[in-house]
């Protein structure tokens, strides 16, 4: 049922959005099943993985969005020229360089300090804008718009890093501060996790280890709100899978209990 959510988020390209839970499906599957995983199967389908997760869907993505086929579009992630020159050497992969021009843009005086003004914009994502025209808009937007503006246009955006969003917030003294927070949370996690035994609390965090991925390319604020998306079709699963079982249990525990006989 989690697969078949994951369709149309795998067919659009959004790796960010199917490789937590692909992640977090494994680590459920080891561990029923601790023998799943043998060095052979992990040699012939880690490089399997690493191509349909991490490069094919981004070269189809910027395909499709140019106005090619799917089929053609598939055919153009499997050219060795974009598997490993394009995306390599791209932006795409490139949050260094990418986060290099934000932080020349900010010296220069082309993008001054925010303040906080896209972590209000995260709080407010519920709010339409048209109740609030005013609202402030994401780091992403405000950083592909100022210096990537051609692709800005064609919804194409590109990863400045996690450092982006607090150094356009508050300069160095933000990246520490909310650095600092993070990793401070992430503690705290590691730590409960230890001592859990709810299979739900650990097909989460296993998400949540998945989408670090997309955190530590991205802003955590903006990102964030895409892992609490993921979310939802995965308590919506679990939801059915525990109602079912539920109905389940007491009928089949009814029955054989009334074919025991009694003891005098």
């Amino acid at each position: 049922l989690i697969m078949l959510f994951l369709v149309p988020q795998f067919a659009a390209g959004n790796r960010s959005n199917f490789i937590p839970i692909v992640v977090a499906l494994l680590v459920m599957l080891i561990r029923v099943f601790p023998r799943l995983i043998t060095p052979f199967r992990a040699a012939v389908f880690i490089p399997v993985f690493i191509f349909l997760g991490f490069i094919a869907p981004r070269i189809w993505r910027n395909d499709l969005s140019q106005g090619l086929s799917f089929m053609d579009s598939i055919l153009s992630a499997l050219d060795p020229v974009n598997l490993f020159d394009n995306f390599v050497g791209g932006l795409d992969m490139a949050m260094i360089d990418a986060f290099s021009l934000q932080v020349g843009a900010q010296a220069s005086g082309q993008i001054p300090l925010h303040y906080g003004s896209t972590y209000v914009a995260a709080l407010s994502a519920p709010i339409p804008r048209s109740l609030w025209p005013e609202k402030p808009v994401s780091v992403d937007n405000i950083l592909n718009e100022a210096i990537f503006p051609s692709t800005h246009q064609l919804h194409i955006g590109f990863s400045f890093g996690i450092y982006s969003e607090p150094y356009l917030n508050f300069g160095i003294i933000g990246v520490i501060l909310v650095m600092a927070v993070f990793g401070a949370v992430l503690g705290r996690v590691s730590i409960a996790l230890l001592t859990t035994t709810s299979t739900t609390v650990v097909f989460l965090v296993a998400m949540l280890t998945g989408f670090m991925f997309a955190l530590v390319r991205g802003s955590i604020s903006y990102d964030l709100q895409r892992f609490l998306i993921l979310v939802l079709p995965v308590l919506t699963a679990l939801w059915i899978e525990q109602t079912v079982a539920s109905r389940r249990t007491p009928r089949s525990t009814g029955s054989r209990l009334s074919e025991q006989p009694r003891l005098k």
